[in-house]
This record gives C-alpha cells, structure tokens and sequence, in this order.
C-alpha cells in the first residue's frame, strides 16, 4: 500500500457542491494509485450528504485495489454525523493523525 496520503479536510462547513477542488483532489489521488489515505477533519465542523457520499465512493474505489480510507480528528458535532449515519462502521476513525499513520503499519 505505501506511505498513506494525508489529505486536510478544509472546514469548518464541506458542501460538496461548493467545493470541487476537494472532490477533484481526491479522485486524483485515487487515480494515481494511492490506496491508503487519511483524511483529517481536524477543522471540520458539518459536510453535507454529498460529501458523505463522495467519500463512499472513494472508500470503494480505494478498497477494490486493496487499499483503505481512514478518518482522523473528528470534531463533536461531526463525530455525532458519523456515528448517525453509521459511517463509524465503514471507516475506521482515529483521534489523531499519528494513530491513523500507524495504523497502515
């Protein structure tokens, strides 16, 4: 898998439809090959469902080559989304951003 991609979620709101440069940064890194990534929400307070969704589908493009998305620094409000929407299940969710780098390790 190589060194996980660390990509800083810009916050404190993610409307998908506001913000293309996101969705585009993240498909390039899954076009490119990198299946370990670790998106920190260390400045995130909301997304809205089409983020949500976006990271599903990079979840699954990522894993179909063996890879995985994990999820660092969740703030409380967005922990509360993630635990709502069951996401906690699909993505492994870490404190820090050191714990999510050693856990491809």
């Amino acid at each position: 898998m190589g060194e996980p991609t660390i990509v800083h979620v810009p916050g404190p709101r993610i409307r998908l439809e506001e913000n293309d440069t996101l969705r585009e940064e993240l498909l390039a890194h899954v076009a490119a090959g990198r299946t370990a990534l670790i998106l920190n929400f260390h400045e995130v307070e909301f997304v809205d469902s089409s983020f949500l969704g976006l990271m599903i589908i990079v979840l699954k493009r990522v894993t179909a080559y063996g890879g995985d998305v994990r999820i660092c620094c969740l703030q409380k409000p967005l922990e509360s989304i993630f635990e709502l929407m069951r996401l906690d299940r699909l993505f492994s969710v870490y404190e820090t951003e050191e714990a999510a780098v050693q856990s491809f390790k």
